[in-house]
């Protein structure tokens, strides 16, 4: 997989990001556009009844939550948080 893939993130995300902090949301964008973006399935899948497959993405104490849509080689970015809260978003 030498292609990248696209990279969608959720306005809700940016606002996470801001959240963060510079230093924290930089290498959260880091890891996403570099090695995510490469490899989307590189997280582990959830176990949560969604009615479409989500993913999430270790970068520090922090969890990247995505879905990915194949056809499209389209990543969408759907919550970032801190790794003891991110979940309640999922509930």
């Amino acid at each position: 997989m030498n292609e990248t893939w696209r990279v969608l993130w959720d306005p809700a995300t940016v606002r996470d990001l801001r959240k963060i902090g510079r230093a924290g949301s930089e290498r959260i964008r880091e890891a996403v556009c570099t090695r995510l973006a490469k490899d989307p399935f590189a997280g582990k899948r959830l176990r949560v009844c969604a009615p479409v497959p989500l993913y999430r993405f270790r970068v520090g104490d922090y969890r990247v939550v995505y879905t990915v849509r194949p056809d499209d080689r389209l990543l969408l970015i759907l919550k970032i948080g801190h790794r003891r809260e991110v979940y309640r978003y999922l509930r």
